[in-house]
């Protein structure tokens, strides 16, 4: 595991305790930054495509029981 990977572990550890209201009156702005970071290591390591606009159609179809 790499240190940014391991970064990324701690970030999220931290994001929990906060978000479930452990840190106190700087939870808030400590959420909001590891938020911010979290969300952009996952852009760059966890891309997600865009999904193909006719299988989209397909699989939406398909729920509704149309297909």
């Amino acid at each position: 595991m790499t240190i940014y990977e391991q970064e990324y572990q701690l970030a999220l550890k931290k994001l929990e305790v906060i978000f479930d209201g452990e840190a106190g009156k700087q939870g808030g702005n400590q959420l909001a930054k590891l938020a911010i970071l979290i969300d952009e290591y996952e852009k760059l390591h966890f891309p997600i495509e865009l999904p193909n606009p006719d299988e989209t159609v397909k699989f939406r179809s398909d729920q509704l029981g149309l297909i």
